[in-house]
């Protein structure tokens, strides 16, 4: 009996002290929605999240960055901060937002614009419904289509928007912004 209850305080006092990583880890094997781990605090007037997935799949489409103020309510919304088309502030042209379609970024920073309290982050990396470029086409859904002539015509907002989903997504992260 003696040895159940130091296990039993073994167990529980892991717990407690448990990082992000192994809550991720544990919330990842059970349901498939913690995949990786993220990083984040808040320096010099920006947010800046970092992580270190990687992707180097064809259907790879970029990665997004997602805010909320209730982190343990599956059900709550998320802004989306970036993808690789804008941010938040629709800043479509320029921003650290634009690296976010390369499988070897691994940082966005941004600067929230009237926010200040306790905000969680998510990082959702993002695939092409078709694996295949040549799939990528009108029948499939896709306007414009792939071409051999213009093989990056569909490489659009609109083809992103419509013909993209959630391949997985990270832990949250907390950031205090003054």
């Amino acid at each position: 009996m003696k040895w159940n209850i130091i296990i039993f305080m073994l167990i529980l006092l892991s717990g407690q002290v448990s990082c992000s990583y192994i809550s991720d880890a544990v919330e990842g094997a059970i349901n498939k929605r913690a995949g990786f781990s993220i990083q984040g605090r808040y320096e010099a007037s920006q947010v800046v999240i970092t992580w270190s997935e990687n992707e180097s799949d064809s259907a790879f489409a970029g990665f997004e960055i997602y805010r909320t103020t209730s982190p343990d309510n599956e059900y709550a919304s998320y802004a989306l901060v970036a993808s690789r088309w804008r941010d938040e502030n629709n800043n479509g042209t320029i921003g650290t937002w634009q690296n976010l379609n390369s499988g070897t970024c691994s940082s966005f920073s941004y600067t929230p614009a009237g926010l200040s309290g306790k905000y969680y982050f998510r990082i959702g990396i993002i695939y092409w419904d078709e694996d295949n470029i040549t799939d990528r086409t009108a029948e499939n859904g896709y306007y414009p289509a792939y071409s051999i002539t213009d093989p990056d015509a569909w490489d659009t907002e609109g083809n992103y928007n419509s013909n993209t989903d959630i391949d997985s997504i990270s832990g949250y992260v907390e950031v205090t912004i003054p």
